[in-house]
């Protein structure tokens, strides 16, 4: 397995942190990154983006990597040194979500990436408040969305903000019975394209990319330790 060792790595972190943080990151790995799950997919089918400017995201994508048997060519080193709390939307656009894209296409792997993974020592927080109309951001409070929820929206985020924004964004949703359970469902894959009305396209539509956070290690988070321990753990529970 590649190690990473673009800087040098500083010695595991201790002291009691935010464990439920990783717990519940570990868990949405464990659904989505499992390799051989009843869910499908597998280590081809994730792109794991690493902050080589960090010690703490080389020594987490170092476990995430080792315990899921990653492939070198779906691994993406992003230089990165805007801080782990919260960015913009336009600087995620130009500064994340486009070189990733850009990579996964340059590498021919738009075939077969299904899921981005995220090192630690990213912005977990998009600040859209630039993409607000004035009567839109005096109700909103708070004009932040995830990381994570922005990656999965990615082809939204092409077609400008009253896209994303639209509470039902995401075609691939599927809006449950009386029961609570949907009466159809269908398979994910990366390149599929998603039409307004959920249907499945066989050209063209609404791409989507279903991202997870591997750790948080800065500020009151985790440890770096803490974050390989969960990584190795949900691994073992999947028997991959």
């Amino acid at each position: 397995m590649p190690r990473f060792t673009s800087v040098l790595r500083r010695p595991w972190l201790g002291g009691r942190r935010r464990r439920a943080v990783c717990r519940t990151v570990c868990a949405l790995v464990l659904a989505t990154a499992a390799a051989h799950g009843l869910a499908g997919g597998g280590p081809e089918n994730v792109f794991v983006v690493v902050n080589p400017s960090s010690a703490d995201s080389l020594a987490v994508a170092n476990a995430f990597v080792a315990c899921r048997d990653v492939p070198p060519i779906n691994i993406f080193m992003l230089p990165w040194k805007g801080g782990g709390e919260s960015t913009s939307i336009e600087v995620f656009r130009r500064e994340i979500i486009a070189p990733i894209i850009r990579a996964i296409d340059a590498r021919r792997l738009s075939g077969q990436i299904d899921c981005i993974a995220y090192s630690s020592d990213f912005p977990v927080r998009v600040d859209f408040t630039a993409e607000l109309s004035p009567e839109l951001a005096k109700r909103d409070t708070f004009p932040s969305a995830a990381l994570t929820g922005l990656t999965m929206l990615y082809g939204a985020l092409q077609g400008g903000p009253v896209s994303w924004l639209d509470p039902e964004s995401n075609d691939y949703y599927r809006l449950p019975a009386a029961n609570g359970v949907p009466d159809t469902t269908l398979g994910f894959r990366g390149w599929y394209g998603w039409g307004q009305r959920g249907e499945l396209l066989e050209a063209g539509g609404t791409r989507y990319l279903p991202a997870v956070m591997l750790g948080v290690t800065s500020g009151k988070a985790n440890s770096v330790r803490e974050v390989a321990a969960y990584l190795r753990s949900s691994a073992a529970a999947d028997g991959t």
